[in-house]
């Protein structure tokens, strides 16, 4: 679960998977080139279907102890709502690490890919009940959801 105190060590991990795993595309997009209109496409913003988000394609970045940052690909795998106006949102990201959002996130960007039906990640790809090389989407909500803090 990343937690803003566990960036640090998130990253490093995420990092080494990126290494093991070479054939994940690695996002060519800096904030920068986002901020021009590179890369993937505008940032998630809050929308009255937000549920439609479920199986979209995404990029989160994370910044480095040095103030680098890089983009990593996820899926949105789950919607969960809430009794606040904010509903969260569950990626995974592609080497099997997982992290729950809200909107707006400014972290967060789509990738302008298709929707997809299964997750494929590093996780799911090797559970059980996965079909076809990943798990159904939407994820069922587990009983009491981590939340990033």
């Amino acid at each position: 679960m990343p937690l803003r105190s566990n960036k640090p060590v998130l990253l490093a991990a995420l990092v080494r998977a990126r290494a093991a795993a070479p054939d994940v595309p690695r996002p060519a997009a800096a904030p920068a080139a986002a901020a021009a209109g590179g890369g993937g496409e505008a940032l998630i913003a809050p929308t009255d279907g937000v549920e439609k988000l479920v199986g979209q394609r995404v990029e989160a970045v994370w910044e480095d102890k040095d103030g680098s940052t890089d983009w990593f690909p996820a899926t949105i795998v789950a919607h969960w709502p809430t009794n606040s106006e904010h509903d969260r949102l569950l990626m995974h990201f592609d080497d099997g690490m997982d992290e729950i959002i809200t909107l707006p996130d400014d972290t967060v960007r789509l990738t302008g890919e298709a929707v997809v039906a299964r997750c494929k990640c590093a996780r799911c790809a090797v559970r059980p009940e996965a079909e076809d090389g990943g798990c159904t989407l939407p994820l069922p909500q587990p009983a009491r959801p981590r939340r990033r803090s």
